[in-house]
């Protein structure tokens, strides 16, 4: 488990180091994510989602659009369907994968971090 919390706190401080040096060049406004303490995931999940995220992250570090779309891809197969404690993230996810330019990738990925950052600080607290 404190592994689980290390990698997260670890993709958030990536996340932060990546969308610094990022700097989106467009202006796309983004969304507040909505915080939501009821999570229903269990740890199989959370781990999964974990992953599929960090992966996305090493896409954008890249700066790669079709890796970054196929990670997101694989990333919304591990989203469960029907959890509204992740349905956020499905939004966030969708517009990353959908997404042909890297740079309102990397604006939705913000709120994707913001989004797995309200997981880990509900679901493990």
């Amino acid at each position: 488990m404190k592994s689980m919390i290390k990698q997260i706190g670890i993709g958030v401080a990536l996340s932060a180091a990546l969308i610094a040096c990022g700097g989106s060049s467009t202006d796309t406004k983004l969304s507040e994510p909505t915080v939501n303490k009821e999570y229903t995931l269990n740890p199989a999940e959370a781990q999964a989602i974990i992953t599929g995220y960090l992966t996305v992250k090493d896409a954008l570090v890249q700066t790669d659009q079709a890796a970054t779309s196929a990670a997101a891809t694989v990333l919304l197969s591990k989203l469960p369907a029907g959890n509204a404690s992740v349905s956020d993230m499905l939004a966030s996810a969708e517009k990353i994968a959908s997404a042909s330019d890297v740079e309102v990738q990397r604006a939705q990925f913000e709120n994707l971090s913001a989004q797995i950052h309200s997981i880990g600080i509900g679901y493990w607290s």
